[in-house]
């Protein structure tokens, strides 16, 4: 077989067909003897072979126990025929890996939204699967991520070479080993294996953790978290950025030498996410990236806060008002209040002074207040977004404000490898602008639909208040009618009224002079009465005294005849 060609039992691998290599390795195109399938074969370079036969075969042992869609596939481990070395063969990936997608000029400074959150929600699939399987990695970085496409033409991303991995009973178990690259170092091993650091101990799974935290960062925004003047060459910079930044510092640069060392909490403006993501993500950041062994995190919370940020629902919101074309990351279940507040967190407009159009009509129209967000209208997207609108707009007109990075300039004399540089900046600032424009260009196609959607709403309203003014001058009209009706009842029973009045009084005073005469009947009898008693009693007296006739008592015959009660003949 020729030199350009090598082979195993199965498989034959074109020595001129490099795909990558590494400090050990070096990784080859292949095929199927077999089939003609393509295959990534990896051999190991003459320094990779000098290691001890232990650590040759831990690469065997955690590939053969690993089985998960986003960790490379292991096909077989064969030896080649004529040195009789080990080769790995697994599966290929066409698309290179996230180190050369990050590396294409298109995104210098970062990746889109989408391809961003499969990077994340894949290799934190992977990662689970690692931390399931007691594996810790200690080499992830963009290079060691795959990437591949699917049936449907969204990317698919996969961990790789698990040359540094290694089984851990537990989360918290050390090791003392020393593997990784540099950048993407924590920064304990890299304070120990770099600037050999004498004070540090062993190391635990989490400080996967923190590669995770660099690799994001870079995916996010093209560029490394930590940079001092000089890059990899300024180690003591390096290691001082890391060991010494406070908890939330998620990016430290040193632009100039011996310069100040510029923090940040936040990603930079030309980060290419959205507003809604960055909020959502820049937390996750500032916890991978947390160098105190107090406040560390750990991959149950890690993995927590993915599932939360991908499970969410995105709703497409934008402002003409602001010029803010927002995306909405809310939870499934929350209603319109909750998305009125997170759009006033990105737009500043506040959710009293909102108010929400949605394909030309009023969204507390088409959705109840009190709908959950997973029941909202699948219509709406990045094209056809809900419209927000200010009911009371202030004095100042809002514009919006783009930072463009500025071009490089070229030095006077020719350099090829620094002209290249400065040309590849340049690209990647051309497609930055370019990027910019679309954005533009999509956002002025929103303000002509928002311009109709509100001239829409207008007219259906307006042509709502002149149905409802005709309604109520027909109402109003019916109720003079009614009025002039319930007058003329009123004057009527007024009159009946009066007429009763007049009859009552009447009736009034024919009953209190009946009752009157009835009393003077009644006093006349009871007075006779009286009389007719004080008659009987003085005859009776009279009796008494005539019939006893004492001596010496003079008879009263004469005083009670005095006083005795005349009586008229008209009263016998």
């Amino acid at each position: 077989m020729s030199r350009e060609l090598s082979a195993s039992q199965n498989y034959v691998w074109n020595n001129l067909s490099l795909l990558g290599q590494g400090a050990t390795s070096k990784v080859y195109k292949g095929r199927n003897k077999n089939n003609g399938d393509e295959v990534a074969v990896k051999v190991f370079t003459a320094s990779g072979r000098m290691r001890s036969w232990d650590v040759q075969n831990r690469e065997f042992t955690v590939m053969r126990k690993l089985h998960h869609p986003n960790i490379v596939s292991l096909l077989a481990i064969e030896e080649e025929q004529v040195t009789g070395n080990k080769v790995i063969v697994m599966e290929l990936s066409t698309c290179g890996s996230l180190w050369s997608l990050l590396d294409d000029p298109v995104n210098s400074f970062g990746l889109g939204e989408e391809e961003f959150l499969l990077v994340v929600t894949h290799v934190a699939a992977g990662m689970r699967h690692l931390r399931e399987s007691d594996i810790v990695h200690r080499d992830i970085k963009p290079g060691n991520i795959l990437r591949y496409k699917g049936e449907d033409g969204r990317s698919i991303y996969k961990l790789t070479d698990f040359g540094a991995a290694k089984e851990l009973d537990h989360e918290e178990e050390q090791f003392y080993s020393l593997y990784g690259t540099e950048e993407y170092l924590h920064p304990d091993i890299y304070g120990k294996a770099v600037m050999r650091a004498r004070d540090i101990g062993g190391f635990s799974a989490t400080v996967d953790l923190w590669s995770l935290g660099v690799t994001f960062y870079h995916a996010a925004t093209g560029q490394l978290p930590f940079r001092p003047y000089g890059g990899r060459r300024n180690r003591e910079t390096m290691y001082e950025i890391t060991r010494k930044k406070e908890s939330g510092i998620i990016s430290g640069v040193q632009r100039a030498e011996n310069g100040k060392i510029e923090w940040s909490r936040d990603l930079p403006s030309t980060c290419l996410l959205s507003v809604g993501l960055k909020k959502q993500f820049t937390p996750v950041l500032a916890l991978l990236l947390e160098s105190d062994e107090k406040k560390k995190w750990n991959f149950d919370g890690f993995f927590r806060a993915v599932e939360a940020i991908v499970s969410k629902n995105v709703i497409n919101v934008f402002s003409p008002v602001t010029w803010s074309n927002m995306k909405i990351y809310i939870d499934k279940n929350q209603k319109l209040t909750r998305l009125q507040e997170l759009i006033a967190e990105q737009c500043e407009i506040a959710a009293t002074n909102q108010l929400l159009i949605f394909e030309r009509e009023l969204f507390e129209v088409q959705v109840d207040p009190l709908t959950p967000i997973r029941d909202y209208p699948t219509s709406i997207s990045e094209n056809n977004p809900i419209l927000v609108f200010m009911k009371s707009y202030p004095d100042h007109k809002y514009f919006p404000r783009i930072s463009y990075p500025e071009f490089p300039r070229f030095g006077g004399q020719v350099n090829i490898s620094n002209d290249y540089q400065l040309a590849k900046t340049c690209c990647a600032i051309m497609h930055f602008q370019l990027h910019s424009i679309q954005r533009y260009h999509i956002n002025a196609k929103l303000i002509r639909l928002s311009v109709h959607s509100y001239i829409q709403e207008l007219h259906h309203e307006i042509t709502h208040l002149v149905d409802y003014s005709k309604h109520q001058k027909e109402h109003c009209d019916t109720c003079r009618l009614w009025t002039r009706h319930f007058n003329m009842l009123v004057k009527q029973n007024l009159q009946v009224l009066k007429m009763c009045d007049q009859q009552s009084e009447m009736n009034s005073r024919e009953r209190v002079e009946t009752e009157m005469t009835d009393y003077k009947n009644q006093l006349e009898s009871s007075e006779k009465q009286v009389h007719v008693f004080e008659i009987l009693i003085w005859l009776e007296i009279s009796s008494l005294y005539v019939l006893c006739n004492l001596p010496g008592v003079n008879s009263p015959t004469n005083s009670l005849c005095n006083e005795a009660p005349s009586i008229s003949l008209s009263e016998n």
